[in-house]
């Protein structure tokens, strides 16, 4: 009888394992401050700053986010105000966070986007990014 307990265990310890390593998804609201949160709100502002054709930088005003866990990766759903810095691209500050913000009515812009970054084995991947004026 002991014996087929110990079968029993073992077989139902590799069902839960197998199951386990599959392709589990978990939503959670994740820690804004963490470094993948960081740099994934960084690649997505990379991102749209390269692909768009303004002469301006933009940086992140405020954001929300939910994190997925997918396989060994996370999926980082972003909702960011985002807003039109002094700085040219190319040529201004080396960090963003050195440009400030529009001051003129008439230059100032915000913009709500929605990124969806994924990060696995290392890389980022922008999957979204639509962004539509604020005001």
């Amino acid at each position: 009888m002991i014996v087929c307990w110990q079968g029993i265990g073992v077989l139902v310890s590799v069902a839960i394992l197998s199951v386990s390593t599959g392709p589990i998804v978990v939503q959670k609201k994740d820690n804004q401050s963490s470094n993948g949160v960081s740099d994934a709100l960084n690649y997505a502002l990379q991102s749209y700053n390269f692909m768009s054709k303004e002469q301006y930088l933009y940086k992140s005003l405020n954001f929300t986010l939910q994190t997925i866990q997918v396989m060994n990766g996370k999926e980082y759903v972003i909702d960011a105000e985002i807003g039109r810095t002094e700085c040219l691209k190319g040529i201004s500050a080396q960090y963003l966070s050195d440009c400030t913000l529009m001051q003129n009515p008439g230059n100032m812009q915000i913009l709500a986007c929605h990124f969806v970054v994924l990060t696995w084995r290392d890389k980022n991947i922008l999957l979204q990014s639509i962004c539509k004026d604020n005001q």
